[in-house]
């Protein structure tokens, strides 16, 4: 998936009241200080910027392995690289 897509697709799930502000800036933020991975990194940085306004400081990375993210969207965004 290229960058601008998931950028698109963010903001969707923004406009459906999914992702907050914060959730999506701190995705462009953290994909343009990437020097790799950019698409990566935006789509682990919204997460995580999710995931901590759900209440979680912190995530195990084992548990979301291979599994879609953002379970509430009618259709995944990308699903969790394999890591293990």
């Amino acid at each position: 998936m290229k960058l601008e897509k998931l950028l698109q697709d963010l903001q969707e799930l923004k406009a459906l009241g999914i992702l907050a502000d914060i959730d999506v800036h701190t995705a462009k933020f953290l994909a343009g200080k990437a020097n790799h991975h950019q698409t990566e990194t935006a789509l682990a940085g919204a997460f995580l910027s999710w995931m901590s306004r759900q209440g979680h400081v912190g995530i195990s990375l084992k548990d979301w392995d291979g599994k879609p993210l953002f379970h509430d969207y009618e259709r995944s965004v990308e699903d969790a690289p394999e890591i293990f």
